[in-house]
């Protein structure tokens, strides 16, 4: 017949390999692997599910190894695997799906074009580098939030390649976004010309996200199927696609299902498609 797994797509819920339990490891480190291990044996899982073991400070997107917990990187989150297989064990890496961490290199100092947004506007009046009010030619949205937070929309706006957050919004004429804080998450701050686009970015799980229809999640897909496969990995849990889903009301699951091919894609090109 035709080639074909019996452990992913069509088959995933019905394969035994897949129906068994995972033991979670937040915060590994490559010194105290054997322990967890053996936690797992205890417990009778087949998997070793590793969570956070990138560089929590600068977030997700290029994915830096904790090299705290890592001292070589890459070759000891492999050979953390390799320990995991020669025990009979799968292991499974978590992700933020299609999620940019604030310090990551596609957020700063020049934030990507292809960050995700929610809502455009335009600028109605020139600005320079000191301005703190951003005027707009269309009514703001009435669902935007006030802060970044974890369940919240995020308070951040784009002007080409700076990020600007604000903390008052007047609905009424003349539209605009007041108390700016220019240069938001170390971008680079610019003088800004009538008419070019303001828009509102989409802000969860303390992230941004990529476009599903850009290339930036190509280049993510590709950065992550790298780690993925010199990680020695054997499945992904995509935790969060949701939220790429979410940017709009209602939810455009279009734009998850892109981005969660995308990054199969990425994971296959790299030799190690997972389970």
């Amino acid at each position: 017949g035709l080639p074909h797994s019996e452990c992913g797509g069509a088959w995933a819920l019905g394969a035994e390999r897949n129906r068994s339990s995972f033991y979670m490891v937040r915060d590994p480190r490559a010194d105290t692997m054997e322990d967890w291990i053996d936690c797992a044996r205890l417990c009778g899982c087949t998997t070793l599910h590793l969570d956070w073991w990138w560089q929590r400070s600068e977030g997700e997107g290029h994915y830096p190894v904790a090299t705290n917990r890592f001292p070589r990187g890459l070759s000891d989150l492999r050979d953390a695997s390799l320990k995991a297989h020669a025990a009979g064990l799968k292991t499974d890496t978590h992700t933020l799906s299609g999620c940019i961490g604030f310090k990551d290199s596609w957020v700063t100092p020049h934030a990507s074009p292809h960050l995700m947004r929610k809502y455009r506007y335009t600028l109605s009046k020139s600005i320079g580098s000191a301005d703190t009010v951003i005027y707009v030619n269309e009514r703001p949205k009435d669902d935007h939030d006030y802060s970044v937070g974890y369940n919240n929309n995020g308070n951040v706006l784009r002007l080409g390649t700076e990020l600007v957050q604000y903390t008052g919004i007047s609905y009424d004429p003349p539209y605009a976004f007041t108390g700016c804080t220019r240069g938001a998450f170390g971008t680079e701050v610019f003088p800004h010309k009538v008419g070019i686009p303001v828009d509102y970015i989409w802000q969860h799980y303390m992230a941004f996200f990529a476009d599903p229809d850009s290339p930036l999640i190509d280049e993510m897909a590709g950065v992550f199927g790298k780690i993925y496969a010199k990680g020695g990995f054997d499945q992904v849990y995509f935790d969060g696609a949701e939220g790429v889903a979410n940017a709009t009301n209602p939810p455009d699951e279009r734009k998850r299902d892109l981005s969660l091919r995308k990054f199969f894609g990425g994971l296959a090109a790299n030799g190690n498609a997972p389970l």
